[in-house]
């Protein structure tokens, strides 16, 4: 039941234009995909589209187009497709290592998240990676190295970040070496680097295609200076364990803690599928503090994160306690989920600055006869030039795109990129002619003809 309703609830997004990442570099990728054939070859797709990524989402998303449409509504029913199966496989794995109390729990919370809510549509690759490292931590647990190679070679197949399993399966055997006095063994330290075979074979066929292992724009882009790498985890913490009402779980786990030393006598312990579900967040949170980071790179860390919250909270509260705390919590994250500042593509301000970009786009159309030079952000600029990005209604060009305030030109802004709307001057033969605000997005157009 709560699988449909999120469906519901989601069907008018489907056939809403690319947002952000997803329309400039994603969508473009999966219609040249499309047009040419899916493939897995990193030469099948222009590298500045590809931009060195592993292929398998675009492999598997053009496979879809080809058999589907390649409409907007059916790549967003494709990522939704992936979701509604995310969904699935966290109550499953849930149910497997705890019981099915836990698995509700966790499946209603994760639908409640923001960021999932919003991503669950979208034509980006992580929750695919999300679900594949879900299943291979799982193997992890269940002692059950073909699932765990099999799927986490998917993972590095769909993003390079599924390297991180093996770092968070490396640490999980060094933490049960500590705590549980466990045997470090050869044998399954090297079971689980097996995956990282996949990754060689990646980069191996990055060198043949393209002359280097590893996408250059992303590797300048490391951060190896240990305190940039520390600063960089300031806003994970903040995104992810503070805004969106997160900072309720920190609350609650600051006074299950305390309850369960004064009123249950116990001693603190968490068992094995714990600690490495924490393992493989904390391989992930290091892993992005020393790359580049968005927020939407650490979703495949939610369900681990969510489900050891929630069986520590079981393990020390009575169940009618376990039960309150739950449904608060939930109706906590339910209250906070239209919550749209600021405009990112990890909540749902997108439905707000998606209209107001479609009626800019509109009316810049409608002036094409007269041939404008454009001022406009980044965004604004691939949605005019990009058809993929599917805001464009006619075939009009548009090429001229500059920061001079020439003759026939129309200036564009929207706090994407000016984030005080008070702050913007203009010469006085500029004259407004869109003034346009939904909830936190707002765009103003200025023209001198």
């Amino acid at each position: 039941m709560s699988l449909l309703l999120f469906i519901v609830a989601k069907f008018n997004h489907l056939s809403l234009p690319h947002f952000w990442d997803e329309a400039w570099v994603y969508a473009p990728a999966v219609q040249e995909m499309i047009l040419h054939g899916p493939s897995l070859a990193p030469s099948s797709i222009p590298v500045e589209l590809s931009r060195g990524h592993p292929l398998l989402f675009h492999f598997l998303a053009a496979l879809w187009g080809k058999l589907f449409g390649s409409s907007l509504l059916s790549l967003h029913a494709f990522s939704l497709m992936i979701s509604c199966i995310f969904i699935l496989s966290a109550y499953y794995v849930s149910s497997k290592l705890y019981n099915q109390k836990l698995g509700v729990v966790v499946v209603f919370y994760l639908i409640l998240q923001s960021i999932f809510f919003a991503q669950s549509s979208m034509l980006l690759p992580e929750i695919l990676l999300a679900f594949f490292s879900l299943f291979a931590v799982f193997g992890i647990a269940q002692k059950n190295w073909t699932l765990y190679f099999v799927f986490a070679g998917l993972a590095i197949l769909t993003k390079e970040s599924g390297i991180v399993i093996c770092a968070g399966g490396l640490l999980h055997m060094l933490a049960m070496h500590i705590l549980k006095r466990e045997k470090f063994l050869i044998k399954r330290m090297l079971l689980l680097l097996s995956p990282l075979l996949v990754f060689g074979i990646f980069i191996l066929a990055n060198k043949a295609s393209h002359g280097w292992f590893l996408y250059p724009e992303h590797t300048d882009l490391l951060k190896l200076d240990p305190l940039s790498s520390l600063k960089s985890l300031k806003p994970i913490f903040v995104d992810h364990f503070i805004d969106q009402a997160r900072f309720w779980i920190l609350l609650s786990l600051v006074g299950i803690t305390i309850y369960a030393l004064k009123f249950t006598k116990q001693r603190l312990l968490l068992d094995s599928n714990q600690i490495l579900l924490l393992s493989f967040s904390c391989s992930l949170i290091l892993f992005s503090s020393l790359n580049f980071y968005t927020g939407r790179y650490m979703l495949p860390m939610y369900v681990p994160l969510i489900l050891s919250f929630f069986a520590f909270a079981n393990a020390y509260l009575t169940p009618k306690i376990f039960s309150c705390l739950s449904i608060l919590l939930l109706c906590i994250s339910g209250l906070s989920i239209n919550d749209r500042r600021p405009i990112r593509d990890t909540n749902l301000s997108y439905l707000d600055f998606i209209p107001l970009q479609q009626e800019v786009v509109s009316y810049i159309e409608s002036q094409a006869d007269q041939k404008p030079i454009i001022t406009c952000g980044f965004l604004t600029k691939n949605a005019l030039r990009n058809k993929h990005a599917g805001y464009r209604n006619t075939t009009n060009v548009f090429s001229e795109f500059t920061a001079n305030y020439e003759k026939n030109s129309i200036l564009i802004y929207s706090n994407i990129e000016t984030k005080d709307s008070n702050s913007i001057q203009v010469k006085k033969e500029f004259r407004p002619v869109l003034d346009l605000k939904k909830g936190v997005s707002w765009f103003k157009v200025y023209q001198n003809f």
